[in-house]
């Protein structure tokens, strides 16, 4: 495609049209996604910026305009961030400081709302948005009476979802006004995000498009096309919206397209929502989902339910892992508050998660450049203490792994019980960067101090505590490594033997 893009502007006809395109596209920021007819899973994903200022990114279609195909791929280039980030994002929602979330709202525009042209490769001059009336006769019985938007509006907020979790945004779905494009984001009458649908350019070609927040973060759908397409849970249709949503919150492309994460510049199928590096990227912007906890005054109570997460509230006796949580400045520091009742235990494990990948800048010609090999695993190397509540000197500091090693810590004892935090922190930065992302896991076990070995926990070490033992042998699981050798194995089931029957009288 390249080729055929470079002998069309070879062509002084084709540089004209190509010139003008191009001054237009230079006039918006927004983001297109399209995908080939007859079942095909990718395409590829076109962005153009201008100097520094990203403008937008677009997909086409085998048998697009060639000329509106050689001026997206003149236009493009993509510069990286300070700090050299192994990803790539611009501006945000700025209604918090740089790595914390926001409250972000959304809205689905009413039928009859006006969508203008609101890119200048769009075929339509605009027309009123039919968002209600075509999702309803995908989805819904044909009655025109009955309400179907509990069939379909779930699988956007499951959208949303995924990088709620995956950031410490929080999305909100509002009314909206019906006011005409364009209307201020966020404005009275409607959201942060407005989604709306009209006919673009027919079954097949441009599927949607995403503004970037600082031109209003609204998405626009294509009428004409299926969204009801059933299969994997309606993937297509939540992969589509999940990508130009992370448009709609900053997150640009990554490069080469292999196939690994949702935001390369081709949609992929093969896996559900963000991966790891699509989540690096917008926790750049606003961190994980238990932001703001930079504070001993502020931690995030993993004990006392929190409305701002999914997970479950940690439980005595029982491992609990937190995944994709992250460190973001090498100052950065992560509080986490947790109880035990005197003479309890602790049990913590901090992973660092990553891999080694190819990394390239996304071209002018649109397509992805000369890779080469870097790793999110080597970012930060983390350590973590275990502090009173409130602050003050640490009871114990572990430090011990070095890079990218899991710290880990087995049956601390504390004999006072009550409040405690855990501070996760940044030992030393090992990129030398100031503003890149270090993903991890932690797990947690926290204990009330019962018998060794009294893995089912009803007070008596028979075996049940074997069958326990047996489903986590091989396993790191903090709850079942009673030696805290960290692997699950004989050296545990030595334990379990030793103190077998106690209790049980």
């Amino acid at each position: 495609m390249h080729s055929q893009a470079t002998s069309q502007s070879e062509n002084p006809a084709s540089r004209l049209v190509a010139g003008a395109a191009l001054f237009l596209l230079m006039l918006v920021s927004v983001c297109l996604l399209s995908l080939r007819s007859k079942g095909r899973e990718s395409e590829p994903h076109h962005c153009t910026s201008h100097g520094c200022g990203h403008i937008g990114c677009a997909i086409l279609e085998p048998g697009s305009d060639p000329a509106l195909h050689a001026a997206l791929e003149s236009a493009h280039a993509l510069s990286r961030n300070p700090g050299g980030e192994r990803f790539y994002t611009t501006n945000r929602w700025n209604f918090a400081p740089i790595g914390e979330g926001s409250e972000i709202s959304y809205s689905f525009v009413p039928d009859g709302t006006f969508v203008p042209r609101m890119f200048p490769s769009d075929p339509s001059n605009g027309d009123t948005s039919v968002l209600f009336q075509r999702m309803d006769e995908l989805f819904g019985d044909g009655d025109v009476m009955t309400d179907d938007t509990g069939l379909w509006k779930p699988l956007f907020r499951q959208a949303f979802d995924t990088w709620e979790r995956a950031t410490g945004n929080t999305f909100v779905e509002v009314p909206d006004d019906g006011e005409s494009y364009p209307a201020a984001a966020g404005g009275a009458g409607r959201g942060d995000i407005r989604i709306s649908m009209r006919e673009i350019d027919g079954v097949a070609g441009l599927l949607a498009y995403n503004n970037f927040p600082a031109t209003g973060g609204d998405l626009l759908l294509d009428a004409d096309e299926n969204w009801a397409n059933p299969f994997n849970d309606f993937l297509r249709l939540r992969n589509i919206v999940t990508h130009e949503l992370g448009h709609a919150i900053g997150v640009l492309h990554i490069c080469p397209a292999g196939g690994d994460w949702l935001m390369e510049p081709f949609l992929n199928l093969n896996f559900d929502g963000p991966q790891s590096e699509d989540i690096r990227g917008a926790q750049s912007m606003y961190g994980d989902r238990f932001e703001p906890n930079d504070t001993p005054a502020e931690p995030a109570s993993l004990i006392t339910p929190n409305p701002n997460v999914s997970d479950p509230q940690l439980q005595l006796n029982t491992a609990q892992t937190y995944e994709d949580l992250g460190t973001l400045f090498s100052s950065d520091n992560d509080y986490f508050e947790i109880g035990v009742p005197p003479g309890g235990t602790i049990s913590c494990t901090i992973t660092p998660t990553g891999e080694t990948f190819s990394q390239a800048p996304q071209l002018e010609t649109g397509f992805c450049g000369i890779p080469t090999q870097t790793s999110s695993l080597i970012v930060h190397d983390l350590a973590f203490e275990i502090l009173p509540s409130g602050g003050g000197a640490p009871l114990i500091t572990v430090n011990d792994a070095g890079i990218a090693g899991p710290e880990s810590l087995t049956d601390f004892v504390l004999e006072d019980g009550g409040l405690y935090l855990i501070r996760v922190f940044v030992n030393s930065t090992l990129r030398g960067t100031e503003n890149e992302v270090q993903l991890y896991d932690m797990q947690v076990l926290l204990s009330d101090g019962g018998i060794d070995g009294d893995l089912s926990g009803d007070g008596c070490v028979n075996a049940l505590d074997i069958a326990e033992l047996l489903s986590f042998w091989g396993t790191a699981d903090l709850a079942a490594d009673l030696d805290g050798n960290g692997d699950v194995g004989a050296l545990d089931l030595a334990i379990v033997l030793g103190s077998w029957g106690e209790g049980c009288d």
